[in-house]
């Protein structure tokens, strides 16, 4: 495992990250302006339907799938016929979806809104869905194949291409949640025509028995982990909608974006390398070790994001959806320490996927999914939108644990829990310290915000978070940038 290639492919690739996942980002302040809490909120459930589709009939599985059996095979064609028979199931199964969906929306309308007057709605969404999908299996054979160039072009492209249409429609047309809809087809229609050609060009047309078997055997236990990962990620949202309103929906589903940033920015451009990556590294000398390391430093980039965000939480919420999305800024930083968890929990969940403990996984999800489910009835038919906040962090909190526990039994790893019990107790004290005082939009506070991300710094530093070796090479680092810069 090359750390060099890792960390300079996940730059890459967080420039791809960001413009496969900003559209959302991006156009928040938009839809915050522009659509109304409760039009926000049947947003996110549209958004919902297809996911909790695309997941239960085992799309997701797929690609999961593919990055494992993949490199169970060395020549060319080999391969080029495993990645060729996941598109063709990927398409077979989003057929299947798409029609069914077609024929049920009403009864979903119905479900998700109470009125079957939103049924094309949802027609439209899974046709979105079906194509995107096919986009998704074809940009990840890209990532196998290490194009790195060729996936972030693509990502900026649809980045563009999204923000255009969704400003044309929403703000210029009023088109509201159709206009939301609408973008995601015409992308979906014309990026994903584009990359199933190259695909295919590149792959041809082979369906294959033998990589088709392995590709079910080791995703049907990632279908089940993908189902439950869904409730952990989203039952929330229903909840909320049952239990309370639409307008708590589009609050909540607001904060959850920038807790949801720790993934955009570090966890996704980190996991889509490391995904490829260790399973190609197992032999290698020294790589337990560099799993360590890798962990380490992943570490303090989630912490440090994190910190950022939740000391600037206020100004954020304030800016970015005005009034009446102020109430999202105390849950912003329950969320984003959940992500932390999360993300260091996938870390470790890959370590099982090397030695094909797919089944460890599974268990582990729905464990969490279990509690998830339980802590949601409980916390927020009481205490509502800061009940799916506490929620959320309390089961991705038990998922890493619980990740991290099982991959230390498979794998011996450097990284221990005494690493993150000091990086964590660093930022606690430095945001307690950023709640001293008033919070508004002054530049005094933006000043004092910065020193303190420098205090998070420093102490993590002098801490001993990183071992004597690191921070020598730290040191040393930092030493000739500095002579560079001077």
């Amino acid at each position: 495992m090359d750390l060099r290639k890792l960390a300079k492919h996940s730059s890459w690739y967080l420039i791809g990250s960001l413009a496969s996942r900003g559209v959302g980002m991006i156009m928040t302040p938009i839809y915050a302006r522009y659509l109304s809490p409760a039009e926000y909120g049947s947003v996110e459930l549209i958004e919902l339907c297809t996911q909790v589709a695309v997941i239960a009939l085992g799309i997701q599985a797929i690609g999961g799938s593919l990055l494992r059996v993949y490199h169970d095979y060395e020549d060319s064609a080999s391969q080029k016929a495993v990645a060729s028979t996941a598109f063709l199931n990927t398409a077979a199964i989003g057929l299947l979806i798409t029609v069914m969906a077609w024929f049920g929306a009403g009864m979903a309308g119905q479900w998700l809104f109470g009125t079957n007057a939103n049924t094309l709605w949802i027609r439209v969404a899974f046709v979105a869905m079906f194509v995107g999908n096919l986009a998704e299996v074809s940009l990840l054979y890209q990532r196998l194949k290490d194009r790195v160039a060729f996936v972030v072009i693509y990502s900026l492209v649809q980045l563009f291409a999204s923000v255009g249409l969704n400003i044309y429609f929403i703000v210029f047309n009023h088109a509201g949640v159709w206009g939301f809809i609408l973008s995601k087809l015409i992308v979906s229609l014309i990026g994903g025509g584009v990359l199933v050609v190259v695909l295919l060009s590149q792959t041809g047309i082979h369906w294959r028995r033998e990589p088709s078997h392995k590709l079910n055997s080791f995703g049907f236990p990632l279908l089940l982990t993908g189902l439950a990962t869904f409730v952990i990620h989203f039952s929330d949202r229903f909840f909320l909608g049952r239990m309370a309103s639409l307008q708590d929906v589009g609050i909540y589903s607001l904060a959850y974006k920038f807790g949801f940033l720790i993934t955009y920015l570090v966890g996704e451009p980190f996991g889509r390398v490391w995904g490829v990556d260790v399973y190609k590294s197992t032999s290698s000398p020294g790589w337990s070790r560099n799993v360590g390391r890798a962990s380490l430093y992943l570490m303090f980039f989630l912490f440090f994001l994190g910190l950022g965000i939740s000391i600037f939480a206020p100004q954020i919420a304030t800016v970015v959806g005005g009034n009446a999305y102020a109430a999202a800024a105390p849950l912003i930083p329950i969320l984003v320490l959940a992500y932390i968890a999360r993300e260091l929990g996938d870390v470790f969940r890959t370590l099982l996927y090397v030695n094909k403990r797919a089944y460890v996984v599974t268990m582990v999800t729905m464990g969490c999914a279990a509690l998830n489910a339980t802590l949601n009835y409980v916390l927020i038919s009481r205490y509502g939108m800061i009940g799916a906040a506490w929620s959320t962090l309390a089961t991705w909190l038990a998922y890493m644990a619980w990740c991290w526990m099982s991959a230390g039994r498979e794998i011996r790893i450097s990284t221990g829990p005494r690493a993150f019990v000091k990086i964590f107790c660093c930022a606690m004290i430095v945001f307690g310290l950023s709640r001293i005082g008033v919070a508004d939009n002054s530049m005094l506070t933006y000043a004092r915000n910065f020193l303190l991300m420098g205090l998070f710094c420093a102490a993590v530093f002098a801490s001993g978070y990183f071992p004597k070796d690191e921070r020598q090479a730290l040191t040393a680092v930092i030493t000739r940038r500095l002579a560079r810069a001077t």
